[in-house]
C-alpha cells in the first residue's frame, strides 16, 4: 500500500460521501453489488468485507471490481469460508464490530476464517445475541461506541467500553424502516464520519458532546439527513 495514502472503502451509490471524502484528499474504493443479499444491504462494505493489517477477508461472492480495486490499492485479498445468503443470519458472517483487541459479533455465525485471523492477533471475541454488530456500533477509537442497541450496550458496558445509547430510528437506510448509527459512521484517524446530520437536536448535539468527550473531531459529510451506507471503512484497519 502507498505510503501516506489512505483508502477507505464506500458504498458506490453514496455519491455525496463520496464527493466529500475525496474533497479531503481520501482515496476512495467503491463496493459494488454482491447478487447474495437484499439490495438495500447489497453493496454495504460492513456486509462483506473485513480489513486486518495488509489485508482484506472477504465473503465469497464479492464483485470482481471490488477485489480488483482493493489489490491494485495493495492489499492481499482472502477469501472467507463463509457464503452469504439473503436472509438473517445467513448475511451476517463478516458484520463484526472490533473495539480495541475486543470483538463483538453473534459468534455462533462469525467466519470462522475471520474468526481465526483475528484470534491469531491477540483479540478476544464476546459474544452478543445481535448479529449486525458492525451496523450497529460507531466505533470511537479503541474504548468508544455509540449504539441504538440496548443489548449491545449493556455488553459493551460490561466490557468496561464507553457507550452512549441513543434511541433508534434516527438514521434512514432506503428499504428498511430505520437504519442504524455504525452504518453511518467511520472512524479513521482522529475523526468520525457521519454520512449526514441527526434531525433531533437534542439527539444530534448528544453525540457530538459524546465524541468532543473523546476528543475526536466530527466531520459532517452532507448536511441531509444522516443515512447507513454500510459503514465507511479503512482498507489498512489495525
Amino acid at each position: 500500500m502507498a505510503k501516506n495514502r489512505k483508502y477507505l472503502l464506500v458504498d458506490y451509490r453514496a455519491k455525496r460521501q463520496i464527493k466529500s471524502l475525496m474533497q479531503m484528499g481520501f482515496n476512495i474504493l467503491q463496493v459494488y453489488k454482491h447478487s447474495n443479499l437484499q439490495l438495500p444491504l447489497s453493496s454495504h462494505p460492513d456486509m462483506l468485507i473485513y480489513p486486518l493489517y495488509n489485508k482484506v477477508i472477504y465473503a465469497p461472492g464479492t464483485s470482481y471490481d471490488t477485489l480488483n480495486n482493493i489489490r491494485l490499492a495493495g492489499c492481499d485479498i482472502v477469501r472467507g469460508s463463509t457464503h452469504l445468503t439473503c436472509n438473517y443470519p445467513g448475511d451476517i458472517a463478516y458484520n463484526v464490530a472490533r473495539i480495541g483487541n475486543k470483538v463483538f459479533h453473534n459468534t455462533r455465525y462469525t467466519d470462522p476464517l475471520l474468526h481465526d485471523e483475528l484470534h491469531g492477533y491477540g483479540c478476544k471475541f464476546i459474544r452478543i445475541n445481535q448479529g449486525y454488530t458492525k451496523c450497529n456500533i460507531c466505533v470511537i477509537g479503541n474504548n468508544a461506541a455509540i449504539t441504538e442497541d440496548r443489548g449491545i450496550a449493556r455488553v459493551l458496558y460490561r466490557e468496561d467500553v464507553d457507550v452512549l445509547l441513543i434511541p433508534p430510528g434516527n438514521v434512514r437506510l432506503p428499504g428498511y424502516e430505520y437504519g442504524f448509527i455504525g452504518g453511518a459512521s467511520g472512524c479513521v484517524g482522529d475523526t468520525i464520519f457521519l454520512t449526514g446530520r441527526i434531525l433531533n437536536d437534542d439527539i444530534r448535539e448528544c453525540v457530538e458532546r459524546f465524541i468532543e468527550k473523546h476528543k475526536f473531531n466530527l466531520k459532517y459529510l452532507s448536511e441531509d439527513e444522516i443515512i447507513d451506507i454500510g459503514s465507511i471503512i479503512p482498507l489498512n484497519q489495525e
